[in-house]
């Protein structure tokens, strides 16, 4: 059970929009039991939300639209170099997530552990009495064991990442994009992102399978830098990348 709720919430990964959606089928007793009614009118506070707060919280998620994640399907013989990636990583299981998930049980979710910032061994909440737990090692189980890492040790993305002089801009560009293109700069100079267009065939794909099944966004027609980074490491062999680590980390991210 609790597998599948992880699983379930894996694919509920949510950002925030305008848009309204339709109001989730109510939790209904089954026939010929007898539900206990909370004396103030209102089930929802003490049996699913911690307090009135997290109730509002839980109506104002309700306006929230999910960002499903993208099973990956090739044709025989199609993109042998992205299905490689994916293979020499052992992310098989990250390529195809379940087709179906449960939007109430992510909405009580995201709406009781929203604010609180644990430290990454012990990242959980419970849900329905579940604890679902979006901990490094939690997900890392649930994909399938990817990577094996010491809750201390990070990856050569992340220790990257935490350098000053970690990646060399001219470097990834040079990688990522076409010949004679290159990263756009801001009004200082300092390289932003890299345009779609100007992206090789083999980093679009990775750019969209990144975008859709480890940091889920609504805009795919640029990458920034620092998912560059991510893409250019995802590209070197010789580059480990702890894929458990950065989605717990996104979790983290979006509730806190």
């Amino acid at each position: 059970m609790l597998g599948k709720l992880v699983c379930i919430l894996q694919m509920g990964r949510a950002k925030s929009t305008a848009a309204e959606t339709s109001k989730g089928a109510s939790d209904r007793p089954s026939k010929g039991k007898r539900v206990r009614t909370n004396p103030s009118g209102d089930q929802s506070l003490g049996q699913v939300f911690i307090d009135a707060e997290k109730k509002e919280r839980y109506d104002n998620i309700k306006r929230w639209s999910f960002i499903p994640e993208r099973q990956v399907k090739l044709n025989e013989g199609e993109y042998n170099e992205f299905l490689q990636g994916l293979m020499r990583r052992n992310w098989m299981t990250l390529a195809s997530p379940p087709p179906k998930f449960d939007p109430e049980i992510v909405y009580k979710f995201y709406a009781n552990v929203w604010g609180k910032r644990q430290p990454a061994a012990e990242r959980r909440f419970r849900v329905r009495g579940i604890w679902v737990r979006f901990d490094p090692h939690s997900i890392n189980n649930l994909l399938g064991n990817p990577l094996q890492f010491r809750d201390d040790n990070l990856c050569m993305y992340q220790r990257l990442r935490g350098r000053y002089d970690g990646f060399d801009d001219t470097v990834v560009s040079k990688a990522l994009c076409l010949r004679g293109r290159r990263y756009e700069v801001g009004p200082i100079g300092k390289p932003l992102r890299i345009k779609r267009k100007d992206m090789k065939t083999i980093v679009w794909m990775w750019m969209t399978f990144i975008l859709e099944n480890i940091v889920p966004i609504g805009h795919v027609s640029d990458m920034n830098m620092p998912r560059c980074y991510l893409v250019y490491s995802i590209l070197r062999e010789d580059y480990s990348v702890n894929v458990a680590r950065i989605i717990s980390n996104e979790y983290t991210n979006l509730l806190t």
